[in-house]
């Protein structure tokens, strides 16, 4: 039966929660998958917490504080607070290990290695050893989790249609949130109590998210079958490849993209500054403890998301990247100005006010960084449009914290308590990517998205 958009309207008008719970509404092929994500999204996040790289820093800042340098500590941190986006640049070697082979069975591979990985967090002793081996699994999480949300981006494509995919993945990305963030404050929480308590957290949260993966490998892809004969069937140019001459190829393929790419870059390494030295000044000028600063860093946002995730989704169902981008970029810039008054003006009510209008920017953020490069890209080659996106965005993962990190130094070694004007660089670099969208917006003008074209396989089932 031919699964019509009206069906997939009514959906998007639930409410958030019905909608989560009844997804009865949803085509019957598309129904069990629904299901399945949703389970997945509700208990594997819960290890992905411990290893969140805004969390990490503030555990390593406090716990690791007189045992490692100052200096090498800070720069730590701010390897630690970019440990997502450090890892993103890994994506080719997932593009490439993928390539024709079934996307949810590697998918669930790459789980368990995150699952043995957070539980090797709570081994790690306090002492330089110990912050290597914590670095080295944060890192290792956040890579295999690169290769997830590349992997699962295809699955989504295959899954779900162009006109809705949005709102309808952005329900999980409302559940996940949510357990992130209560995951959070729990951690923060227990470690305010006790700084050992991450002892036994560990393997808890390792546990539950067992549970994620038994209900994410039961996913199917919707012509699988097809997709990877097509991926098999590319060229040696084509196919994803671990030399870095294959990206490329395909910017240069590609100028409209090319461009989406550059603005994303300067946008992209502002923000990526900005958290590294939030987490020294939150300990070291408001000497916050594991919970207030977790909660500024990573809960708040994280927990505000759900609230904007459907709104911003709705408007990224109608509208190409590029014209969401040039809107949603200066909330980000926003935020950024709020949290330099907050902390020249010594007011903690501001930062936690930032941190909310931080997690309304996420809620954006998470969708057009998950789901943009769509706009773009041909469906046989989405791997490598998203292994692009990805791997540039682990370049300027890598670059953001030391710049910040040394900026931040360099500001207070010119005069006591001037780090904090690092946030005006972020701000600057900021406003020059949103910039740099609103002219791409009106030069390309594109009014609505790139909807792929329909086609029915001889069961009858539309697909996107």
């Amino acid at each position: 039966m031919q699964h019509t958009s009206a069906t997939f309207n009514k959906f998007q008008r639930l409410s958030p929660v019905r909608a989560l719970l009844d997804p009865s509404i949803l085509s019957k092929m598309a129904r069990g998958n629904y299901r399945r994500e949703l389970l997945a999204a509700l208990f594997f996040p819960v290890a992905l917490a411990a290893a969140e790289g805004s969390i990490a820093g503030v555990i390593v800042k406090n716990i690791y504080t007189g045992i490692i340098s100052d200096t090498i500590l800070n720069y730590v941190v701010g390897l630690l607070t970019t440990a997502g986006p450090i890892a993103a640049i890994t994506s080719f070697v997932w593009a490439a290990l993928s390539h024709g082979k079934p996307k949810v069975r590697f998918i669930t591979g790459l789980q368990l290695i995150i699952i043995a990985q957070v539980a090797l967090i709570a081994a790690a002793p306090k002492n330089a050893l110990g912050l290597f081996l914590l670095v080295l699994a944060v890192l290792g999480t956040r890579a295999c989790w690169t290769g997830i949300v590349m992997l699962r981006s295809t699955a989504w494509r295959a899954n779900y249609p162009r006109e809705n995919r949005a709102s309808i993945t952005g329900r999980f990305g409302i559940v996940q949130t949510i357990v992130l963030g209560l995951s959070g404050l729990i951690i923060g929480s227990a470690m305010d109590i006790n700084d050992n308590a991450f002892l036994w957290l560990m393997p808890v949260a390792a546990f539950i998210s067992i549970l994620g993966i038994i209900a994410y490998k039961g996913i199917r892809v919707r012509g699988q079958a097809r997709l990877l004969t097509d991926e098999l069937a590319q060229s040696r140019t084509q196919k994803p490849s671990l030399n870095p001459q294959s990206m490329v190829r395909l910017l240069r393929a590609d100028k409209n993209y090319a461009w989406f790419m550059a603005c994303q870059f300067i946008f992209g390494t502002g923000n990526l500054m900005l958290t590294a030295p939030l987490v020294l000044i939150l300990h070291e000028r408001f000497d916050l403890a594991y919970g207030p600063s977790i909660m500024i860093v990573s809960s708040v946002p994280l927990l505000v998301m759900p609230l904007m995730i459907l709104p911003w989704a709705r408007m990224l169902d109608r509208f190409h990247i590029v014209t969401f981008r040039s809107i949603h970029s200066w909330v980000f810039f926003i935020q950024i100005l709020m949290l330099f008054a907050g902390v020249v003006l010594n007011q903690l009510w501001i930062i936690y006010a930032a941190a909310v209008v931080r997690g309304i920017a996420f809620a954006g953020g998470a969708m057009a960084w998950s789901l943009g490069h769509h706009d773009f890209a041909p469906a046989d080659k989405e791997s490598q449009y998203m292994a692009v996106h990805v791997t540039l965005t682990g370049v300027r993962g890598i670059i953001a914290p030391l710049l910040a990190v040394t900026l931040y130094t360099w500001f207070e070694s010119l005069s006591p308590g001037a780090g904090p004007f690092v946030f005006l660089v972020c701000a600057t670099l900021t406003m020059l990517g949103a910039i740099g969208f609103v002219i791409m917006a009106k030069t390309m003008k594109p009014s609505a998205p790139q909807h792929e074209p329909a086609q029915t396989t001889a069961s009858g089932v539309r697909e996107a």
